[in-house]
């Protein structure tokens, strides 16, 4: 069987990687205050270093988490700040939650599903643990579709993909198939636009990045194969896009996909 994706590799980078402005970190937080109830216990699926979390436990929100990998976790407790509670969390897959049912009134979930193989079952674990009236809050920050980046992106998993290399997440492919299991589970759906900013990227650190193997999709190409698609994907690049340290002006969006049931 296929495995969910666990970051433990990722602990002690993930932050500088991912790391949102405080800006961009603080609307999405006021946002999920405005959308639970008053006093709700959170659930964070794949809550992994806290980027979600700790600024949702600053505004006094009751916030739990499982994830796969330990090590982010502790990172998520080690960069607490001094005198924090430290958040109820536990190291499980996201498909066999060890939680009661109908604790919480909120499960948050960000770019965490395309990485768990039984997504299904994650999604039925999801709703068991739910309250009736509980929402699931599904969230992804996501370039502008003509950004060089999402084009660098396409064009990487087509290049590893046709060595018969493994790209491709393990979970979720299609969201929309997704989206379409959970309304017919009787969920109303709707989208929440958190926040929208402008990012500066160069070419030059993306692939500065794969050839670290900082991001997922280069996690299970093999280590011989590796230099190979990078070095092909450079070529394609200085094609299309020019010079390789080209600074751009890229359009991001932080949605939530609220997912509600009576």
């Amino acid at each position: 069987m296929t495995q969910s994706i666990s970051f433990d590799r990722a602990a002690g980078f993930y932050d500088r990687t991912r790391k949102l402005p405080p800006e961009v970190s603080a609307q999405i937080a006021d946002s999920v205050v405005r959308l639970v109830p008053p006093r709700a216990r959170l659930l964070e699926v794949g809550i992994g270093t806290g980027r979600i979390a700790r600024p949702l436990m600053a505004r006094g929100l009751s916030v739990a988490g499982v994830d796969l990998s330990r090590r982010m976790m502790e990172q998520l407790v080690a960069t607490l700040p001094e005198g924090s509670d430290t958040p109820q969390i536990a190291q499980a897959n996201a498909a066999y939650l060890p939680l009661p049912g109908g604790a919480f009134e909120a499960v948050l979930a960000v770019h965490v599903f395309h990485l768990i193989a039984e997504w299904r079952r994650a999604l039925e674990e999801i709703r068991r643990v739910l309250r009736p009236g509980g929402m699931l809050l599904a969230g992804h920050d996501g370039r502008q579709p003509d950004s060089p980046f999402r084009r660098l992106s396409e064009h990487w998993h087509a290049i590893v993909n046709a060595r018969a290399q493994e790209a491709e997440q393990p979970g979720v492919g299609d969201f929309d198939e997704m989206y379409r299991i959970l309304e017919n589970s009787g969920a109303l759906a709707d989208e929440i636009m958190a926040a929208e900013w402008t990012a500066e990227y160069n070419v030059g650190d993306y692939f500065d990045s794969l050839e670290k193997g900082i991001y997922s999709s280069t996690w299970r190409v093999a280590p011989e194969v590796l230099p190979e698609c990078v070095a092909e994907l450079r070529a394609w690049a200085k094609a299309e896009l020019g010079p390789l340290n080209e600074t751009y002006q890229v359009r991001r969006a932080f949605v939530w996909q609220r997912f509600r049931w009576g």
